[in-house]
């Protein structure tokens, strides 16, 4: 409308922690995202897992590792619009390729993924069973391995 405006306010994290296999890595997943715009907000805290197959294993001196990866997540979702709460669970489920690069020596890497994700959202409140959406996902990131 004119004369109108609005501001919305966006934090998202995504945080891991794990072990490196040389072929493998794997380990845990933790993500916070909130939400904020006029007379709405939204929420999401999730944590699960993540493994990666290196098809280049991933030992000192390798500038470049690529392989397959997998990951699955489990969370807590809730959406406040005016006074009325929602609150649910999400099942998230992405599978791709990933690809490490090592610029600055062994111990920071810059990493990229493709995925195709699958989230199963439930609503707890309305009972209203469940929502299913999926789309393919690019990720990235900076990595720090000690």
């Amino acid at each position: 409308p004119s004369g109108g405006s609005s501001s919305t306010t966006k934090f998202a994290i995504d945080g891991r922690y794990g072990w490196n296999a040389g072929q493998m890595e794997y380990g845990g997943i933790a993500s916070v995202d909130y939400q904020s715009s006029t007379g709405s907000s939204a929420r999401l805290l999730s944590g699960g897992g993540f493994f990666d197959y290196n098809l280049v294993p991933n030992t000192p001196g390798t500038d470049l590792v690529y392989g397959g990866a997998v990951l699955g997540q489990f969370g807590s979702i809730g959406s406040t619009i005016g006074n009325a709460e929602r609150t649910g669970t999400i099942m998230r489920f992405e599978l791709g390729g990933q690809l490490k690069w090592y610029p600055l020596g062994n111990s920071v890497a810059v990493r990229g993924d493709l995925l195709y994700r699958i989230d199963s959202i439930s609503d707890t409140l309305k009972n209203t069973g469940s929502n299913t959406g999926s789309g393919i996902v690019a990720k990235a990131g900076f990595y720090i391995y000690f």
